[in-house]
């Protein structure tokens, strides 16, 4: 029993993790500029998940259902903010090897670089942000340089001072291309492939290893369409994979460790046949002796 209940902990403290991870629909923090709705742009597709308040998956890939993508070198879109607003922190979730421009203007004709989000070294789409900016805009210009031809943002984020909450705390959006479902259906089949390893063959638990093997079998087919539907993966897929890899190998291990090998068990029992035997083959042999003086001596 106690070995159920750290499993099922295990599992639950497992899914709670994902719901932190995801995040809770929060309202928008006072400081936050309300963008809108772009009033020029150039060649950008989907531009409404920028300021849609929702971000993608931290290493989704760069093609998810949550971002806007720029098409080409002068790609740029622009907002007006209504009025010269103060600009004092930023955020912005992007492709990890583009680098992101952000440009004010007061009359919205003449633009001056107010922030440059860098590239990062994690693949995916990777948030950046700043702080201490102390700039002021009424229009502002968001364009990109790309480290390859496929240019992709999820969200952009203008304060006009720094949130208590920092960087801020933006809601997810969960798609079945993120790579985070890949991530966890990885996780998951380790989980039970696990502990199908640990209790295999138990005899005072029969039923439970079968629906162990069962759920393993069916978390591996989830596994592999995840795999599937991302593919090509990103390399927190696979350092995921390799992990899962390497905790079920050990537990295999582990288990042949504990399970006594049948020859050794044998051996034993043998020797001490063995040794039963010829105590009663001597025996037998003084009997006879025994009884051939008693019919001699008669």
């Amino acid at each position: 029993m106690r070995r159920h209940r750290v499993g099922i902990s295990a599992l639950l403290l497992l899914i709670g993790a994902t719901f932190a991870a995801t995040g809770c629909s929060r309202g928008a923090p006072e400081e936050q500029i309300a963008l809108g709705t772009a009033i020029d742009s150039k060649s950008l597709q989907r531009i409404d998940r920028l300021t849609d308040g929702r971000r993608a998956f931290e290493g989704s890939a760069w093609n998810s259902g949550a971002v806007a993508f720029f098409r080409g070198s002068r790609a740029y879109v622009t907002f007006d903010l209504g009025e010269l607003t103060p600009i004092e922190a930023a955020y912005i979730q992007g492709d990890n090897n583009d680098r992101f421009i952000v440009e004010t203007s007061e009359d919205g004709e003449h633009f001056a670089t107010l922030w440059t989000a860098p590239t990062v070294g994690r693949s995916g789409l990777r948030g950046r942000w700043v702080s201490g900016l102390g700039g002021s805009a009424r229009f502002v210009r968001l364009s990109a340089v790309g480290g390859d031809r496929w240019v992709s943002a999820s969200e952009i984020q203008l304060f006009s001072a720094k949130p208590s909450v920092w960087p801020p705390r933006i809601p997810v959006q969960l798609e079945l291309r993120s790579s985070m479902w890949t991530r966890l259906s990885l996780l998951w089949f380790g989980v039970m492939a696990t502990l199908a390893v640990f209790l295999h063959r138990s005899e005072s638990r029969k039923h439970l290893s079968r629906l162990l093997w069962l759920a393993t079998a069916l978390s591996a087919g989830l596994a592999a369409y995840s795999i599937g539907v991302q593919w090509p993966v990103d390399a927190s897929v696979i350092d995921v994979s390799r992990a899962v890899s390497a905790a079920v190998a050990g537990e295999v291990v582990l288990r042949l460790g504990r399970r006594p090998e049948p020859g050794r068990l044998e051996r034993p029992r043998l020797r001490r046949a063995g040794r039963r035997t010829r105590g009663a083959t001597r025996r037998d042999r003084a009997d006879r002796r025994r009884g051939a003086q008693r019919m001699s001596g008669s």
